[in-house]
């Protein structure tokens, strides 16, 4: 059973309580130090297998598969040079196995009167080019079709069940996606140009747990902001100091993004004693700040943030309705825990230690193949740098359910299995595995994390 499903295996064969095990892709090119604090694990790039641009008027293909894995001195043009991407005109980019999206260096933006109405993303079903760029396949485009401004861009999406393969241009039958121009001069001023591009494997990790981009301390009676960035986003012990004086009326703690996200991790130094728990959570919905609490999914494991200390997770829908505001003179898209009485916080103010963001910007994700519980996490490096007897701390989220588990890698040991856990899954659930505490010093490199799992049955 070498390959869970990888190979063909069909696990819904196994009983219920079969023990199974998960191997979790974790490397970023092929070396990741896990020393860095809040990296992303689950990101397995590889190689576009074949990049090809046609030029509808010949048609002619030109093969740039060299150019579009050359970082250095690569270029590649979306469409044919000098044609500002006529009707018919594509790129394809090609792989031997399904993939779930296309990290892309753009060095030129595209620029045009109606490009996103003139262009479409597509992949073949078999029969046909169909669209790709749908909700059902949970769509995003970083690159906003290649206009955006010149940056690292992700276009994202769950592989379709009916892709199948295809041969462009007499080569091999690989798994193709493209984007086409449907009009005239669709980049009607500038082409839009890439350094490189590399495809994210499929299974690649659904939610991005990263770095808060924006932590502000709202004190209501100045008013006066107190910037908490640099504070949430290091290892100090309770240095994030969440509300002023007690928590009075109007004061409000915010979180931000520069784009939106599904949630976030705290890691709670000094739980908050509460006098009236009349506080909420809010988003700005482009008219007024609405509560967060009501949409759904939501789901706040540290209960405005008085649970405890420990690690909890907060998650929820990503409101349709929520829009970029500006708070302390800042653009992004915030949320906030506002007081609505005094005193809310009389006893004890929370104090965070750290947290994190978690950003749905490749939303097919790690899923669970099957309905199981994990029980074990086998920690693998083939190789350790230890300075200290500290240890690194990981957090494991079901993101879909909104539960976890927090484990310790011991340090220096190049194996490690810590057992005792629980945490259980349905079929096609997102997970994600994220470093919370770091040791310093050492360092892994080469890293697998498996998942040992009991079936749990259908």
């Amino acid at each position: 059973m070498a390959g869970l499903n990888q190979h063909g295996v069909n696990l819904r064969k196994f009983l219920p309580n079969f023990p199974v095990s998960i191997p979790v892709p974790t490397t970023l090119g092929t070396r990741l130090g896990l020393n860095v604090n809040g990296c992303l694990l689950g990101n397995l790039e590889t190689a576009v297998k074949s990049c090809l641009i046609l030029d509808a008027s010949g048609p002619t293909f030109t093969d740039l598969t060299a150019e579009i894995n050359d970082p250095v001195t690569g270029t590649v043009t979306v469409g044919p040079t000098g044609e500002l991407f006529d009707v018919g005109d594509y790129i394809a980019f090609g792989s031997d196995a399904k993939f779930s999206g296309i990290k892309m260096v753009i060095s030129t933006k595209g620029q045009g009167d109606a490009v996103a109405a003139e262009t479409e993303w597509e992949y073949y079903n078999g029969s046909a080019w169909v669209d790709l760029a749908t909700a059902a396949l949970h769509w995003e485009d970083d690159s906003s079709d290649f206009t955006a401004t010149a940056a690292t861009g992700f276009t994202t999406f769950q592989p379709p069940s009916d892709w199948a393969v295809t041969s462009l241009n007499s080569g091999d039958s690989l798994y193709w996606i493209r984007f086409r121009s449907t009009a005239i001069d669709a980049f009607n001023t500038d082409e839009a140009e890439m350094t490189n591009a590399v495809l994210l494997g499929h299974n690649v990790s659904s939610g991005k747990i990263g770095a808060l981009t924006h932590c502000y301390n709202f004190d209501a009676s100045g008013p006066t902001y107190t910037d908490e960035k640099t504070d949430i986003n290091d290892a100090g012990a309770s240095d994030v100091a969440t509300f002023t004086d007690g928590g009075d009326e109007g004061d409000a703690f915010y979180i931000g993004g520069t784009r939106k996200f599904n949630g976030f991790v705290t890691k709670i130094g000094t739980a908050g004693v509460a006098s009236t728990d009349s506080m909420v959570w809010q988003y700005w919905n482009g008219v007024a700040w609405t509560s967060l609490e009501s949409v759904a999914g939501y789901n706040d494991e540290s209960t405005h943030l008085t649970a405890g200390t420990g690690v909890y997770l907060t998650k929820f829908d990503k409101p349709a309705d929520w829009v970029v505001t500006i708070v302390n003179s800042v653009s992004g898209f915030f949320i906030r825990l506002y007081c609505v009485a005094n005193d809310e916080y009389t006893a004890t103010v929370p104090l965070l230690t750290q947290g994190w963001l978690i950003e749905e910007t490749i939303v097919v994700g790690q899923r669970m193949l099957f309905p199981c519980e994990v029980t074990a996490v086998v920690c693998t490096a083939l190789h350790t740098n230890s300075g200290t007897t500290d240890n690194s701390t990981f957090v494991l989220v079901n993101v879909t359910r909104g539960t976890h588990v927090v484990f310790t890698w011991t340090a220096a040991d190049a194996v490690d299995r810590i057992s005792g856990l629980s945490l259980l899954f349905n079929e096609g659930d997102e997970y994600v595995l994220q470093m919370i505490d770091k040791d310093g010093t050492t360092e892994f490199i080469d890293v697998e994390f498996r998942l040992e799992c009991l079936l749990t049955g259908e």
